[in-house]
Order: structure tokens, then sequence, then C-alpha cells
């Protein structure tokens, strides 16, 4: 019986360097309660990968201004106005 061989590889990540953004996944569904009407939104996510602290925003479309500036100009909401 051989041995299972498994690679890894350590990243080492500096404090405050690199922050990691992607969609996640399906999109999801937001269900207004008294409506009850449904929309699509795609949810940003951003993450430090040092501290381990995550970021996530429902976005109606995957367009590169929904990201930046998902409130349309309120900066209080975005991912790098949060660290």
């Amino acid at each position: 019986m051989c041995a299972r061989m498994t690679w890894t590889a350590a990243i080492a990540h500096v404090p405050g360097h690199t922050m990691q953004v992607d969609w996640a996944g399906t999109r999801m569904q937001l269900t207004d309660p008294v409506s009850r009407r449904t929309t699509a939104v795609s949810v940003f996510v951003a993450s430090l990968p040092y501290s381990g602290l995550v970021f996530a925003f429902g976005c109606l479309d995957e367009k590169q201004p929904a990201w930046l500036m998902p409130t349309g100009g309120r900066s209080s909401t975005s991912a790098a106005s949060r660290w």
C-alpha cells in the first residue's frame, strides 16, 4: 500500500498589504417582506487574508461601479472604507 502524498504551501501575508475580492457563487434572491417581490443580487466578497476579516455586500449587477462604490457614492459601505 502506497502512502498518499499531499502537497501544501503556506502563503505568508503581510498585515494591511492584500485584499482579496470576488463574487460569491450563485446569485441570491432578496425578497421585499411587504410586496413579496424578489430581486436577484450578486454578493461581492472582500477578505483580508492576514486577519481573516470578511466584508460582503449585495449588488444588483457585477459591473465595476457596483463593487467600487456599492451605494452610489456613499463610501461608508465600501469594503475599503470598512478597514
